[in-house]
């Protein structure tokens, strides 16, 4: 699923306080343990000790796996989070927003990571494309995404939190991807829509999406949104304890996180 055509000023539609830089490094803190999964999933998986991170924003995974003995480097478009990431969390940064163009400049490395950046390329594909010729032998892409076939999306449809249009241009199944990344060399190793991730933007969809009925999106504190905002959030969040079971099962969830390995 992908926007035709796609806007040629795509920074125009993220808007100052999109990523919320923080001030220091103990703003980052609150999202810690909701991103150390990430971490988790490179110690399984990850057999050299260099990585790239593809659109870090504000950079909690590259601080984290920094702090776990990671040599990290960074590719980020936004010159706000490029400052923080280099001055604050102390990686090295690549500003660029033509990503394809960057790959082919900062080396080979033993990971590269996407953690919901892919859906935000123009092109994913020739990026994926890059991506294959900077990992080391035997190295491991890491992507999360939203998924298309989610039972959130059969629902809600283009009221979907996770469709977020134009900033997301394009939705991969996860079977597209298999496909595609095989025929280049890349072996599946890890496919799945049940990890934290994963859960959270479940939870994030039963939430916001049924806000888009309204033609609003309340604010994140649920305290601060409008009454009507909060008896339709309720709803949602009712609504995704009754189907939890049926998006539980595997290849339903809103996201999925793939781990793919160069042979």
């Amino acid at each position: 699923m992908f926007l035709d055509p796609v806007p040629e000023e795509l920074g125009r539609y993220y808007p100052a306080g999109y990523h919320a830089v923080p001030g220091t490094l103990a703003e980052l803190q609150p999202f810690f343990e909701p991103e150390a999964y990430k971490v988790e999933t490179l110690t399984r998986f990850a057999e050299g000790p260099r990585v790239l991170e593809i659109g870090p924003s504000i950079g909690v995974f590259a601080y984290l796996a920094k702090q776990a003995s990671w040599d990290v480097h960074v590719i980020e478009m936004d010159p706000a989070c490029s400052a923080f990431l280099r001055d604050q969390v102390g990686v090295k940064v690549y500003n660029s927003s033509d990503v394809p163009w960057m790959l082919g400049r900062v080396g080979e490395f033993d990971v590269v990571a996407l953690w919901h950046s892919l859906e935000h390329m123009p092109d994913p594909w020739s990026v994926l494309d890059r991506v294959q010729a900077v990992l080391s032998r035997r190295g491991v892409l890491v992507l999360a995404t939203p998924n298309p076939e989610s039972l959130q999306f059969g629902m809600f449809g283009p009221y979907w939190v996770h469709l977020d249009a134009p900033r997301h241009v394009s939705l991969i199944p996860a079977a597209t991807l298999v496909q595609r990344l095989k025929a280049q060399g890349l072996e599946i190793e890890l496919i799945t829509t049940e990890d934290r991730g994963a859960h959270d933007c479940n939870e994030l969809g039963w939430q916001v999406s049924p806000l888009h009925f309204l033609r609003t999106e309340s604010p994140f504190d649920f305290l601060q949104a409008k009454p009507i905002e909060r008896l339709f959030r309720m709803f949602g969040h009712g609504l995704g304890k009754v189907l939890s079971r049926a998006e539980s099962r595997e290849g339903r969830g809103t996201a999925y996180t793939a781990v793919f390995r160069r042979r």
